[in-house]
């Protein structure tokens, strides 16, 4: 019943508005929704103002959440950082160079204290630069789609739920490994995308091979 409600098209490319708020509504949905719906209906477009409700949606904020006190994004925001003279500095500088605006609720005060706030969650890992533009993607679309009235604290608002998407991200995607000395993630997808060009597109892997274009990259290509 769950599944005839939410998808009523299984074919259709993409949900309806009316389907994604059903999915948000409903308990438990993302077990209960397919993936490869989810995935084409994702690929296709979120409804601006449903845009920040989803990313929770998939990243499991609630439940996260949940499972730690109620106060815990200010605590660690609020906690003395290791990290806060470079967060700083990289603050001041994200989307700088090409004249990226902040949006006003989206503030790089608010920035800084998801960045502390990870880093603090995070003690092996901490920050490292990186960090500061994913964080800053998030908030910029998160502001776009929730309607902050004048009274609503941004930091509480915005800040608190891009810090537990990054908490997601790094965590349960394992994207943290990307930051890691020695750059594993980065090892791996570099290694993980030139054996599926070499397999599926040999003759472009082969063409590239020729003008070399692949010696930047010999370290890491192990397909070689």
């Amino acid at each position: 019943m769950f599944a005839s409600m939410i998808i009523v098209d299984r074919s259709a490319p993409s949900f309806s508005r009316k389907e994604w708020i059903s999915i948000l509504s409903t308990p438990n949905s993302k077990d209960l929704v397919s993936e490869s719906a989810l995935f084409t209906a994702l690929r296709n477009g979120i409804p601006c103002d449903l845009r920040s409700h989803v990313w929770a949606f998939l990243a499991d904020v609630d439940r996260k959440r949940a499972g730690h006190a109620a106060d815990i994004y200010k605590k660690l925001r609020d906690y003395p950082c290791q990290f806060e003279s470079i967060i700083q500095k990289d603050v001041d500088r994200t989307f700088a160079a090409c004249g990226m605006a902040f949006d006003p609720y989206a503030t790089r005060s608010t920035l800084r204290n998801v960045l502390r706030a990870v880093a603090n969650y995070d003690k092996e890992i901490g920050y490292t630069q990186g960090m500061n533009f994913v964080a800053a993607s998030l908030l910029h679309g998160l502001a776009r789609s929730i309607n902050l009235s004048p009274y609503d604290d941004p930091d509480e608002v915005l800040g608190t739920t891009a810090f537990w998407i990054m908490v997601y991200i790094n965590f349960e995607l394992n994207w943290r490994e990307l930051y890691r000395d020695g750059m594993p993630k980065l090892l791996g997808l570099v290694h993980a995308f030139s054996v599926k060009l070499k397999r599926d597109l040999p003759r472009v892997y082969g063409l590239l091979k020729h003008y070399k274009v692949t010696r930047h990259l010999s370290k890491f290509d192990f397909s070689a």
